[in-house]
């Protein structure tokens, strides 16, 4: 869970990362992110649900769970994921609000990757020019994996 003020409209905000119960297979399924918005009210109201958001607990390889993080700012949050073994690797996604469509969108994709044994490294950015406009709700990041490896 992280607070924040993801929508730029001066309250607090919360993003939820759900696991699914159900035993081992759990941890092969990617992971819900919630979004709550504070309403007028004061009270949190859901705003939506991005089912494939959060990469599962599996995806990250001999370093286990990639999710490294989620950070908030204002007008937007960043999904941070890791993984690999002797070559690690990186994944940010920057997700910023439009009033407009009352949604997020991914903006950018900073990815990085290198090879621990012999120390080469590589990095790339992508924009929404590179990947399209793609909503939190449709988001999944196994749609945008490359191969950033040196």
């Amino acid at each position: 869970m992280q607070r924040g003020d993801i929508d730029g409209d001066g309250d607090q905000d919360v993003l939820v990362v759900l696991q699914q119960s159900g035993g081992a297979q759990a941890r092969f399924e990617p992971r819900t992110l919630l979004v709550l918005r504070r309403g007028a009210d004061g009270r949190f109201v859901k705003a939506l649900q991005a089912p494939d958001a959060i990469l599962c607990q599996a995806c990250g390889g001999m370093m286990g769970d990639p999710l490294q993080g989620v950070r908030t700012d204002t007008d937007g949050f960043v999904l941070h994921f890791e993984g690999g073994s002797r070559e690690m690797w990186s994944q940010e996604y920057d997700f910023r609000y439009s009033a407009e469509a009352d949604t997020w969108f991914l903006e950018e994709i900073a990815e990085t990757a290198i090879d621990r044994l012999d120390g080469d490294f590589s990095d790339r950015r992508r924009d929404s020019g590179d990947v399209g406009k793609v909503r939190i709700e449709h988001f999944d990041p196994k749609a945008f994996a490359s191969n950033v490896f040196p």
